[in-house]
């Protein structure tokens, strides 16, 4: 999956996906975003202030968590 596609409007399968990884299993440590790309995600959300925030905020919609996370992705420096 391209990194692009999962994050861009119009590729919400590769964005959810990656979500619902992290959300079914919030644990630090390399997560393959992409082919021969790797990010911490559960580091990414840890340096957003939004996106910590909201991630571990009980009434925060999905579509807030989504940005969130989407967000705190986009401003990560992967491993290439």
């Amino acid at each position: 999956m391209d990194l692009a596609q999962g994050l861009q409007p119009g590729g919400q399968s590769g964005r959810d996906r990656h979500l619902a990884a992290y959300l079914e299993e919030p644990r630090p440590g390399p997560r393959t975003i992409a082919e021969g790309v790797t990010l911490d995600v559960a580091a990414a959300v840890a340096n957003d202030p939004i996106a910590f925030l909201t991630m571990g905020w009980e009434d925060a919609t999905d579509a807030a968590r989504q940005d969130a996370f989407r967000t705190a992705i986009l401003l990560a420096r992967a491993d290439v």
